[in-house]
């Protein structure tokens, strides 16, 4: 599928040949975006920020005990010789709070994988995120090796959950981190919003967040259009009004990485 901006409306290409006219194109189709290689092709692609996440989902029957959290609910973040666990008990598939009828979910950050995703074709030689390693994709000697890992270096309070999680191929997943900096969130008739116009670290806290006030701002402005106006003028206020605060947040985030990656000798 491809986009082009013809000026007076947007030419969108699909996968089959078959061609379509629109007035405009917004893009929130992530940070493989479509619409962000048609608007900035000289900077298409979210680079590796350096990690990735390993995330597990488990059901909390399925250990010998109940995890001992402090309190009920919550969240929970360790760091450990350089590695950073974030941690949580989710209500089971029946809404229960009960423990051992809850589901347990971690977040395991690695700054040590950057081979396994070239090798996996994740990341491409000059750095820039092409692919993820999705469930039911990552190798048993991947994951031996990082219950050996897990052993060593988490505590035993979470440490059952954190290895039935990365036993179960069906359920373990590895993100690499993405971040992406626009130059750009807009050309004629074309405009991006969330994870296609801005990609950050998790640790942030905003990328969500993010996403919903450009889509509102966006909302709010194409709204208010003046029915004679073009939709690229209003495209334009929209860049305007949020490019300057996107750059700020992926460069906080891209400190916020570089940090994380000093203080875990990656």
């Amino acid at each position: 599928m491809s986009v082009t901006d013809l000026g007076e409306g947007v030419e969108i290409t699909f996968e089959d040949g078959k061609k379509q006219i629109t007035p405009v194109v917004l893009g929130a189709d992530g940070y493989r975006s479509v619409v962000r290689r048609a608007i900035a092709p000289d900077h298409p692609y979210a680079r590796y920020a350096g990690y990735l996440v390993w995330r597990g989902l488990v059901e909390e029957r399925t250990l010998k005990r109940p995890v001992p959290w402090p309190s009920d609910g919550g969240l929970w973040i360790e760091i450990i010789d350089g590695y950073r666990l974030v941690a949580a008990t989710l209500p089971g598939r029946d809404g229960s709070l009960v423990p051992g009828h809850r589901q347990i979910t971690f977040a395991w950050f690695d700054v040590h994988k950057e081979q396994l995703l070239r090798r996996t074709g994740c990341l491409t030689l000059d750095g820039h995120i092409v692919g993820s390693l999705a469930r039911g994709m990552i190798d048993e000697s991947v994951r031996l090796d990082l219950a050996s890992r897990a052993r060593a270096i988490w505590p035993e309070q979470w440490l059952e959950a954190v290895l039935t999680g990365i036993s179960s191929p069906e359920t373990l997943s590895g993100a690499p981190i993405a971040e992406y900096k626009p130059e750009q969130l807009v050309r004629g008739n074309l405009a991006i919003l969330g994870d296609a116009a801005h990609v950050i670290s998790p640790m942030t806290g905003r990328g969500l967040l993010t996403g919903m006030e450009d889509a509102s701002t966006l909302a709010q402005l194409l709204a208010s259009r003046n029915p004679k106006g073009s939709f690229a003028s209003v495209l334009s206020s929209y860049e305007q009004a949020r490019l300057p605060f996107i750059q700020g947040l992926v460069n906080h985030s891209m400190r916020i990485s570089a940090e994380y990656r000093r203080r875990a000798g990656g």
